[in-house]
């Protein structure tokens, strides 16, 4: 995506007025990235103490809480990234590098706030820990659609992203309902069931994969 959105974006234009397939571009790419977040990062927080117990025993099941804080922290992770690389693309890599810099700070006096909190009241400061990056990923994120022209994501990308949480807090609900069954069943079932709210909620077209197919080419 990278290499397309540095040749739509047009340097004699003005900041404020980007070429008009870059939002275009932009929207869909957020569009992509909401659909393959969503259901990873709220998966992570369905199943986050099986799995862990699963893959280094249960002498680590207090990494769960850890691992479901992450599952949110990844989603907002991918936003960044995108919206960050589409910032870079427009030449606007300094001002994006502040708030990079304003987050990374930001996360000394968080941690020294939560990770006490956490480790007195329930033994696991690791939490407090994560919780401070989900804060200051959120500001970067903040930060990084601040930095956006204007109206390059709009109104049809808050609805977009609103069904997609709709899609995933149902598979949460679907995989919550199948507690006590393997994991390899509530993983498999939370997949169906977000496959079938995406297609009923139509969060992708054929109009959409020919848009992005159409504008993402190779570089050669």
């Amino acid at each position: 995506v990278f290499p397309t959105l540095s040749r739509l974006y047009d340097p004699n234009r003005s900041s404020t007025a980007p070429g008009p397939n870059s939002g275009v571009l932009l929207r869909k790419t957020v569009e992509v990235m909401l659909m393959a977040s969503v259901p990873l990062g709220l998966g992570a927080l369905s199943v986050s103490r099986p799995l862990v117990e699963l893959i280094f025993g249960d002498d680590f099941s207090n990494a769960g809480p850890v691992v479901a804080v992450g599952g949110i922290l990844l989603s907002l992770t991918y936003l960044t990234t995108t919206i960050g690389t589409f910032l870079i693309a427009m030449d606007k890599q300094r001002q994006w590098t502040v708030f990079i810099l304003v987050g990374g700070i930001l996360t000394i006096p968080v941690d020294l706030i939560l990770v006490p909190i956490f480790d007195q009241r329930y033994g696991n400061g690791a939490i407090g820990a994560v919780l401070g990056f989900l804060v200051t990923e959120s500001v970067v994120l903040a930060g990084a659609i601040h930095l956006l022209p204007s109206g390059l994501l709009n109104r049809s990308t808050v609805w977009f992203a609103g069904r997609a949480i709709v899609a995933g807090a149902t598979m949460v609900v679907a995989v919550g309902a199948l507690d006590g069954l393997g994991l390899a069943v509530r993983i498999a079932a939370g997949a169906a069931v977000y496959l079938v709210m995406a297609a009923a909620l139509r969060l992708v077209s054929r109009a959409d994969i020919e848009l992005l197919r159409g504008q993402i080419q190779p570089t050669r």
